[in-house]
């Protein structure tokens, strides 16, 4: 694990509430390894399945931070355009 990603002891507290939905499969594991001792990181496979999950969520689950490994199809992109139009999802971009 890269030590330089770790948080002093008094700001983990802070940064473990901190939720981070990741969507990807090439660098899940090294997401997993560097991010998941400093955050609360929940994995999906695909866009459509973060994008159920997020469309289905309460207000306190939604996650503080979207991070998405870019496709070759550039599936992401529209689906940031998708959470721009909603109005429940918006402040999330």
């Amino acid at each position: 694990m890269n030590q330089n990603l770790r948080l002093p002891a008094d700001r983990l507290y802070l940064s473990s509430q901190i939720k981070v939905a990741f969507v990807g499969n090439d660098f899940k594991d090294q997401v997993l390894e560097d991010l998941s001792l400093n955050f609360d990181i929940s994995c999906s496979d695909s866009i459509e399945m973060l994008e159920n999950t997020l469309l289905n969520s309460s207000f306190l689950d939604l996650p503080d931070v979207l991070l998405l490994e870019i496709d070759n199809d550039g599936l992401c992109f529209s689906f940031i355009e998708r959470i721009k139009k909603q109005p429940s999802l918006r402040g999330l971009t």
